[in-house]
């Protein structure tokens, strides 16, 4: 009898340091391994983005499963030294992969291949359509376009001539958002495009674009150069347009140089990519979707309308 309850001691304690190993390794699993990689670092809309994402990696505090490391090219906004930044990553065989989506054929193979390997990809502020299983976590552009057209036609009284002013022919955001435009026009007759444009994101070619076409009454701008200059200009060099949309900057609303502008909620985009990342880190499961963060129409300096 006294052995069998020796036996039973013995059994019992060697379940309870099982159970207390198993806890102390728990509590000790290495962080999932997250790179973060930004075309600029100084640009107030990326700065936006990356202060989102280490505001909340500071909430999470010591329940953060994730180790974070956050990048930027040597020269803001180069392709070739981006994808030489997710390349390295690749290499490296890190857990999740953060990046502006860029539909570049030469990259996309090479995130394919880093997928089947078992890194996840998180595509921030621009999609990728070539590729599968990937997280999009930015805006709905085609949605953007058509709200940024129903304040339009509203505030116009559904008759306007407009030149329509892009940074690049091959952004698929704003080419989205341009068809969101052109869609949400197309019951009204006398709301007409006259010329699309584009500022290649610099901006005294948007100040041409806007001294050369007052033919127009209404100028919407799709991308954030445009409001980012009329921001810095005066009231009196306002000239013939009857209305001035502009997006993401809103500081010409209230120097009178801006009738509306569609904000992108960046800190957002920051915060939500955390978010996916501690979700898969807790859990394992990745769910492939959309995360679309929310937009809102700024106009007469104070008015906030969330969409």
């Amino acid at each position: 009898m006294k052995n069998k309850r020796s036996i039973i001691l013995i059994l019992i304690f060697v379940l309870l340091c099982g159970c207390a190993r198993a806890n102390k390794s728990d509590e000790n699993v290495d962080p999932i391994r997250v790179s973060v990689i930004l075309p600029e670092q100084n640009d107030a809309y990326w700065f936006e983005i990356q202060k989102g994402i280490e505001n909340e990696i500071d909430k999470l505090g010591d329940d953060n499963h994730a180790d974070y490391k956050i990048m930027t090219p040597a020269v803001a906004y180069n392709e070739e030294l981006m994808m030489e930044l997710m390349r390295q990553q690749i290499a490296s065989k890190v857990d999740v992969l953060v990046i502006p989506g860029m539909e570049n054929p030469a990259i996309t193979d090479d995130l394919k291949e880093a997928m089947n390997e078992g890194t996840k990809i998180i595509c921030i502020d621009s999609d990728m359509s070539g590729l599968e299983g990937h997280v999009y976590i930015g805006t709905n552009n085609t949605t953007v376009g058509q709200l940024m057209a129903k304040h339009a036609v509203e505030m116009s009284g559904g008759k306007a001539l407009i030149t329509m002013v892009l940074g690049e022919q091959n952004n698929a955001n704003q080419q989205s958002r341009l068809e969101g435009f052109k869609k949400e026009i197309e019951n009204y007759p006398h709301m007409k495009i006259r010329n699309t444009v584009y500022d290649q994101y610099d901006g005294a070619t948007f100040m041409d674009i806007y001294n050369s076409n007052q033919e127009s009454t209404m100028l919407v701008c799709l991308e954030g150069t445009g409001a980012k200059v009329l921001g810095t200009v005066k009231l009196s060099d306002k000239k013939g347009y009857k209305l001035v949309f502009g997006f993401d900057h809103t500081e010409g609303v209230s120097k009178g140089m801006l009738d509306g502008v569609m904000v992108q909620d960046m800190d957002a985009m920051g915060r939500s990519v955390v978010d996916v990342v501690e979700n898969y880190a807790k859990t394992g499961e990745w769910e492939t979707e959309n995360y679309y963060t929310d937009i809102e129409f700024v106009k007469d300096n104070v008015s906030l309308e969330n969409e």
